[in-house]
């Protein structure tokens, strides 16, 4: 079995780095590989408090990946990374699996200043964000193969740089929540619906709480449980209204085991694993068309999408899927497709049939 270094800076309990998607990826590779953890040093302390507190002046981690590359420099034969730490060289080959590029954030500095904003990316200043992507593109031609979880990200990469075209794959992301634990027959209510996301405003959880107030003048019944903000940011909570904070794994199963459909209209969304855990869980989806969504959402058969920002489009379209049961039904007969689509076992195959 070869070996494959797996670069990666780790949060201080590994399955939560990146959501689990690094830890989840990590253990779905050792099927094909003898994967070597190679941890990177985390971002000082001295930087994280600029990050979180003047973002103007951090340099975007420029100087972290320069501090790694010298640390790592003498890895050879395969890796596998998550930032620009190494380039393909004569002793190895260097492969980068992400959800977003540095030179989309450039291109909406100069067309979507609203949708930067909304990103959170609009904190950085734009000359930061211009040299971090001058090191990302010189790394992206140097590299083997760049591996994006979207297919919205990766088709961006390739139309706008042809030049490296060729090695610039879409691989997905998997689901972190735990499959065994779908509920095959759950007895529903048909009146729950679920927002989950730590980013409210981002995520459009206002706009979700909206179009709630405006359906519940309908639907006495109607429930919205919200999870995510370690905070409730609603503060006059209407009838109906539940918050469970920064959920647990166990907590999110069994939300997405009795609700009845997912709603999350990110204004910004590089990939969004939670529609995939929630397809997988039987849910259909009202997501927002832009970003990985339209990719994730069938209109009219797996949930549906909203084009503007009004909460009354939002409640008519949320309407719509829980009064129609095919919704539930093209899911439900998808399941076994998504199972097997939206696993990190096939995200890990589709990645070491392209590394080798």
């Amino acid at each position: 079995m070869n070996q494959l270094n797996f670069l990666v800076e780790w949060n201080v309990k590994k399955e939560r780095s990146w959501s689990g998607t690094n830890y989840s990826l990590y253990k779905a590779l050792e099927q094909f590989y003898q994967v070597k953890d190679c941890p990177l040093s985390p971002i000082p302390l001295s930087r994280r408090i600029v990050r979180r507190f003047v973002p103007r002046l951090w340099d975007f981690g420029m100087s972290d990946i320069i501090r790694n590359r010298r640390n790592n420099e003498n890895i050879g034969g395969k890796v596998l990374q998550f930032s620009e730490i190494l380039d393909d060289c004569d002793t190895r080959c260097t492969y980068i699996y992400q959800d977003l590029c540095i030179d989309y954030l450039c291109y909406l500095y100069d067309n979507d200043l609203k949708t930067l904003n909304y990103s959170g990316y609009g904190r950085y200043s734009k000359n930061n964000i211009l040299n971090r992507n001058i090191m990302q593109l010189e790394y992206f031609r140097h590299a083997s193969g760049i591996l994006m979880m979207g297919k919205w990200m990766a088709d961006y990469l390739k139309n706008t740089y042809t030049e490296f075209r060729s090695k610039v794959y879409h691989v997905g992301g998997g689901i972190n929540l735990d499959y065994k634990r779908i509920e095959p027959n759950p007895k529903k209510a048909n009146n729950r619906i679920l927002f989950v996301g730590r980013d409210f405003k981002r995520k459009g959880g206002y706009d979700v709480v909206k179009a709630f107030e405006i359906m519940r003048k309908k639907y006495q019944n109607l429930e919205l449980h919200v999870a995510g903000p370690g905070i409730n940011p609603i503060k006059d909570v209407v009838p109906g209204y539940y918050f469970y904070g920064d959920a647990s794994k166990d907590t999110l199963q069994y939300l997405m085991n009795n609700c009845d459909v997912f709603c999350m209209p990110s204004y910004f969304e590089a990939y969004g694993l939670v529609f995939i855990e929630a397809l997988v869980f039987g849910l259909p989806c009202v997501g927002r068309n832009r970003c990985e969504m339209p990719y994730f959402i069938e209109p009219g058969k797996t949930g549906e999408l909203v084009d503007g920002e009004s909460a009354e489009e939002l409640a008519q379209k949320l309407e719509m899927v829980l009064n129609d049961t095919n919704y539930k039904r093209n899911i439900e007969d998808r399941r076994d497709y998504y199972l097997r689509k939206y696993s990190w076992d096939s995200v890990a195959k589709r990645i070491a049939e392209i590394i080798g």
